[in-house]
């Protein structure tokens, strides 16, 4: 299994996530991806949210700076 970690903070990543997975699926592989959110401001977390929607996928989203 491919885990694909993507960390984030201020940027709209859904392009980061859709990408590595559309390979993945041409390989055949088994796959998952995981975005961390380092305390973003509010836009960027609203749109990266719509990453919980795409297929082995997890938008996680931390509420301070680490």
């Amino acid at each position: 299994m491919l885990s694909i970690l993507i960390p984030t903070y201020n940027y709209v990543c859904v392009k980061l996530v859709t990408d590595p997975q559309q390979q993945a699926e041409q390989m055949e592989c088994p796959y998952e991806t995981l975005v961390a959110n380092d305390a973003s401001e509010h836009a960027f977390k609203h749109d990266n949210h719509k990453i919980n929607g795409m297929p082995q996928a997890k938008y996680i989203n931390l509420q301070e700076y680490r």
